[in-house]
């Protein structure tokens, strides 16, 4: 077992017949081991040996918690607070796979343990007493040199007014029993003296200062040169006690003390091994020589009942097989130092030097150091406590009583819990704001005390609460404005009531705006106003009954007072006379008679009234028994067709009376080649007239016949207009033409077997009455006579 060493976990070949591959093969920290004063620290530096072609890397770790991650720094700063072992690995960065390991110890002088009040009363004194389990106490008025006060661990102080530092310090030494290894020191495998130059040696070796327990613990060596996993049947049993710093060895010389017990099976240029294993089959130690790592790796045995193989024990090949005689001197494999990195370089072939610790092993190590630890003793002073806050409180009502918890952050060096109580409470007397000062005595056991005040400021910021105020609205008339109400208040400290409005109008109107304010101020004079908007505004229009449609012979003049039913939401309104429009009709006109109804806001509305100045024209028409009349015979009938009319009148033409009757008959004057305009004139109800008319011609005897109505609807009966002429008419001088009831020539025919089909501009015309004019002569007489009639188309 051991627990300073160093530990390779690369392949180097050994050193005396090999060559250098990547990778370190020593590490070494300095200082290995160091002895420090509790809360100081000590940089440690590292220093690799070996092949590489990058830089090295160093991990530091306590146990398995890494404290410095792989990197570049070849140092460590460590502060331990207790004896703590280190270990530190370096690799290549080439190469990172290749490890090796070492150890150190930084061992802790420990700060001594106080016992004594460090917190007095000012004038007192105390008593320090200072312990640590292993050193020794004295005590000194300074951190370096100065005058020693004590030289025990005891000191009583002289009565202290102000604080005061004094040191204890504690004087420590250590040779550590930790630091150190059992290891194989040598193995001889071609003769030693005494011998007859073939017997074997081994050397085992306990590095530790302090005896070890080694218990249990055995060593095996090989027992074939080519079965890796032979082992002799002899085992080395170490002593229940190793002393430290010294060696035991075995050789197989029969008879010697240190006889093995039979036959080592080693042999210059031939494969062997050698190992410690503890009493609980843990590997100590191990060296081989001649196998490969290959075969090293794939050792798996039993002994002393313990499964093993080699692990982290050893790494790479073995030492060369080759180490024999040297000089005519026995040769062993020697350990280099105290080089434990499991390879081969751990070990060179030199002369054996039997039962005795090899030169350059070290064992242990011892170390003191004197260490000052301040100690201060605080002399008590007044407590401490800040101000209570300012607080700020609306009304008097609101003002808690006195209470000493306000002090909050009461605090002393000695009294753990100062006492709060109440010096005073006063008033500056004043309002709006109102101060008060509070004052608290805060004080320690020692009597020390300090006063802090707290200021309360009452002061009513907050001003009064209307009670919802009225909606704005919007009225018609100045009579729909609600009455003036009191408007209810509360206020945080005065309570509650009412206040009145007060009214303000713009002056205008139509809208006239008014402004209903509320204001109230608390006793503080925080105010507080609100208002609502009266819109006086009339919208409305007035309102007036309608006007009847007045039919009537003429327009009368506008008459104002003949609207009925005017009236407005606010006010009376006017009514004038705006307007008389015509549609510029005759029978009837119509006229449109348009009066204004106005409010005092020029809300207007509009009636109008109807005039129908007379009404539709009748449709005057009349049929005739004849229109020729001869002069033997000038009686003529007529028969009154007319439709729309309330009255007529007869004209004759001749200058007799005019008659009013329905239908009318009359006689002529028998002059020969005399013509008569009859005309009906047909009036409406309203006086609007038509006038239907017709031509009686006296002539002379002549035949023909004119028809006085036809039908052309299409049934080829009775289809067209035309004379028949009998006899006495000359047809080469004939001349037709057909009248519209307003004189305008619709059809004419020079042809007495061409008719009038009822057409015009090649449209069948409405019923109607027509008026015919014929011209001819009589085949008796050159002179053209002219006749008149007139026609009905019925349908």
């Amino acid at each position: 077992m051991k627990t300073f060493i160093s530990l390779i976990l690369f392949l180097v070949a050994f050193g005396f017949n090999s060559q250098a591959q990547c990778g370190p093969t020593v590490l070494t920290p300095t200082p290995e081991a160091v002895l420090l004063c509790e809360g100081s620290d000590t940089l440690v530096t590292f220093a690799a040996t070996g092949t590489c072609a990058g830089t090295y890397q160093y991990q530091v770790q306590i146990g398995t918690t890494v404290v410095q991650a792989w990197g570049s720094a070849n140092s460590y700063l460590a502060a331990p607070i207790v004896s703590t072992l280190y270990t530190v690995k370096v690799r290549c960065s080439t190469c990172p796979a290749q490890i090796v390991t070492a150890e150190f110890i930084i061992e802790v002088s420990e700060e001594p343990t106080l016992s004594g009040n460090t917190f007095i009363c000012s004038g007192e004194t105390t008593s320090l007493l200072a312990t640590t389990d292993t050193t020794a106490v004295t005590w000194w008025d300074s951190a370096t040199a100065g005058n020693q006060l004590s030289t025990t661990n005891t000191y009583t102080t002289p009565p202290l007014t102000t604080n005061k530092t004094y040191w204890a310090q504690a004087s420590a030494s250590t040779s550590n029993s930790t630091t150190g290894s059992v290891l194989i020191t040598e193995c001889g495998t071609d003769g030693m003296n005494g011998g007859t130059g073939s017997e074997d040696y081994i050397e085992i070796s306990n590095l530790y200062s302090t005896a070890i327990n080694t218990t249990g613990w055995v060593v095996a060596v090989s027992d074939s040169y080519t079965n890796i996993n032979s082992v002799n049947s002899v085992l080395w049993y170490l002593p229940s006690s190793f002393s430290p710093c010294s060696v035991v060895t075995k050789t197989d010389i029969v008879g010697s003390a240190n006889y093995w017990g039979s036959n080592i099976f080693w042999n210059p240029n031939s494969n062997s091994w050698a190992i410690i294993i503890d009493n609980l089959g843990n590997v100590v130690d191990f060296i081989a020589w001649g196998w490969t790592g290959a075969q090293i790796a794939g050792l798996n045995t039993t002994i002393n009942g313990f499964n093993i193989t080699i692990g982290a024990q050893w790494s790479g090949n073995g030492c060369p097989s080759n180490c024999g005689v040297i000089n005519g001197q026995m040769g062993s494999y020697s350990r280099t130092g105290n080089a434990d990195n499991n390879v081969a370089a751990d070990f060179i072939c030199q002369v054996t030097s039997t039962n005795l610790v090899n030169a350059g092993l070290s064992c242990g190590w011892s170390a003191s150091a004197t260490c000052r630890y301040p100690i201060e003793i605080i002399v008590d002073t007044p407590p401490t406590a800040s101000n209570p806050a300012t607080q700020h409180y609306q009304c008097p009502a609101d003002v808690p009583a006195p209470n000493v918890n306000v002090v909050i952050d009461e605090a002393d060096d000695y009294t753990s819990i100062p006492i709060v109580t109440l010096v005073s409470s006063v008033s500056d007397g004043l309002t709006c704001p109102e101060t008060i000062t509070r004052t608290y005595k805060v004080a320690d056991s020692c009597t020390n005390f300090v006063l802090v005040t707290q200021t309360i400021i009452v002061k009513d910021t907050i001003p009064p609460v209307f009670a919802a105020t009225p909606v704005n609205i919007t009225v018609q008339c100045s009579a729909d404005i609600p009455a003036m109400t009191n408007l209810n208040w509360t206020d945080n400290c005065t309570g509650s009531g009412s206040v009145v409005g007060t009214d303000v109008s713009d002056g205008l109107s139509c809208p006239e705006t008014i402004i209903r304010t509320w204001t109230y101020a608390d006793n503080c004079g925080n105010s507080i106003t609100t208002s609502q908007i009266i819109k006086v505004h009339d919208t409305t229009n007035p309102v007036a009954d309608a006007m009847v449609d007045v039919q009537t012979i003429e327009l009368p003049p506008a008459d104002i007072n003949e609207l009925t039913g005017v009236s407005d939401n606010c006010s009376t309104p006017i009514v004038t006379h705006v307007s008389d429009v015509s549609d510029g009709g005759y029978c009837p006109e119509i006229v449109i008679r348009k009066y204004s109804v106005k409010d005092a806001c020029d809300n207007e509305i509009f009636i109008t009234q109807k005039f129908i100045i007379g009404d539709p024209v009748p449709n005057a028409a009349f049929l005739t028994s004849s229109t020729e009349l001869s002069n033997m015979e000038t009686h003529v009938d007529f028969t009154n067709i007319t439709t729309g009319a309330a009255s007529y009148v007869w004209n004759f033409g001749d200058n007799s009376p005019e008659e009013t009757t329905f239908h009318a008959n009359h006689d002529f004057p028998d002059t020969e080649g005399a013509g008569y305009i009859v005309k009906l004139i047909a009036f409406s109800p309203f006086g609007c007239s038509d006038t239907a008319k017709v031509v009686i011609q006296v002539i002379e005897e002549t035949i023909y016949y004119v028809p006085n109505a036809f039908t052309p609807n299409g049934d080829e009966l009775n289809q067209q207009f035309k004379p028949v002429i009998y006899s006495g008419i000359d047809v080469n001088n004939y001349e037709f033409y057909i009248y519209n009831r307003w004189g305008q020539l619709i059809f004419e025919s020079h042809d007495v077997d061409f008719g009038w089909d009822g057409t015009y501009n090649g449209k069948l015309v409405k019923d109607d009455h027509f008026t015919w004019k014929i011209k001819f002569k009589s085949i008796y007489s050159d002179k053209k006579k002219e006749v008149f009639g007139g026609v009905s188309i019925t349908r």
